[in-house]
């Protein structure tokens, strides 16, 4: 175990980090009793990422490849982590692999999550960011299990007790296997290339936020297409925050003919009425998973309080899980835990 663990370094791979997010952050890491080390590139901005490619990159790889660094922790996510992921192969061939060490963050570090864990060989850990206000509002259980992973010592998940619901017929059996996975639009961008999270006999975690009912409907069909979720055990769904169906708007009966081109091109809310009624969020995801359980028979549980929304329960990926009929979910070995 690693009781030891205290450097933890904070890089930034994506998206422009909140400064006084990222402080009140820091403080509250300092007061759990973590040293963590913020890297010089963090509050850089360039475009709408932390620093341009080559300063994210340096950071990542410096902190990577420091001995004395136990932990990896992306500031916060949004965009840009993909990019990375081409040169830290590419630096993996001259340099070797680095010492092993844990990888923390979420949303747009599923890419890292991913490219980490199978091609370092590190342990990773889904759970919030210290860039990010998600540490701040995080539930007091939620924080006990995720400094108590990182520090290696053996807890119980904060989801424990909370059954999953399935969609459609729930299986007959225990379901076994590693769990993959994270932001559904990360699982998707990447298909087709050589980072493609390989799902074949393993359970698949997806989550997302502010995505149309449309997006995520084409994504998941796209992941189908793409032949995605061939082999794979059974599907866990996290929150999707701020997922709607937007219903477009067309055009109410106009009477005058001349009047017709000029509302038509710009209409005003009142020319508009509602093309259809709209799915209701209770059954929007459901409705678009269940071609999983409908189609390709591939078992979907719903409910696992991880992702972008209030609750945010730490989930290590890589990690060996049971997942039985009645919706209980279970972790049953870690590499970070041995």
């Amino acid at each position: 175990m690693k009781l030891g663990v205290k450097n933890i370094a904070i890089v930034a791979p994506s998206s422009v980090v909140a400064r006084n997010e990222l402080k009140m952050g820091l403080e509250t890491l300092k007061q759990a009793g973590f040293i963590p080390k913020v890297y010089g590139g963090v509050l850089k901005k360039h475009l709408y990422y932390a620093g341009d490619t080559a300063t994210r990159l340096k950071d990542f790889l410096d902190a990577a490849y420091d001995p004395t660094i136990d932990v990896v922790w992306a500031a916060r996510g949004g965009y840009g982590a993909i990019q990375l992921l081409p040169l830290l192969a590419k630096e993996t061939e001259k340099r070797g692999l680095p010492p092993h060490k844990l990888y923390i963050g979420y949303s747009d570090s599923t890419a890292l999550l991913e490219f980490t864990r199978t091609r370092w060989n590190w342990s990773t850990l889904h759970a919030v960011m210290p860039g990010h206000r998600g540490l701040l509002y995080a539930q007091p259980r939620e924080l006990r299990v995720l400094y108590s992973w990182i520090r290696g010592m053996p807890t119980p998940p904060a989801w424990i007790g909370r059954k999953l619901k399935w969609l459609g017929e729930k299986p007959r059996n225990l379901i076994s296997g590693e769990m993959t996975g994270g932001n559904l639009c990360l699982v998707n961008d990447m298909v087709g290339t050589e980072f493609s999270l390989n799902a074949k006999g393993k359970i698949v975690f997806l989550e997302d936020l502010s995505e149309t009912a449309a997006r995520l409907d084409r994504m998941v069909h796209h992941l189908i297409h793409a032949k995605f979720f061939e082999g794979v055990k059974a599907v866990v769904l996290g929150s999707f925050t701020d997922c709607v169906d937007k219903v477009p708007g067309a055009l109410k009966y106009i009477k005058d003919p001349k009047k017709r081109a000029m509302i038509a091109k710009s209409p005003r809310p009142m020319n508009l009425e509602k093309l259809r009624p709209q799915v209701k969020d209770k059954d929007l995801i459901a409705a678009i998973f269940s071609v999983l359980t409908e189609e390709f028979k591939i078992p979907v549980a719903q409910g696992l309080p991880c992702g972008h929304g209030g609750d945010n329960a730490p989930l290590p990926m890589g990690a060996k899980y049971d997942l039985s009929p009645d919706g209980d979910l279970a972790m049953r070995s870690w590499s970070w835990i041995r």
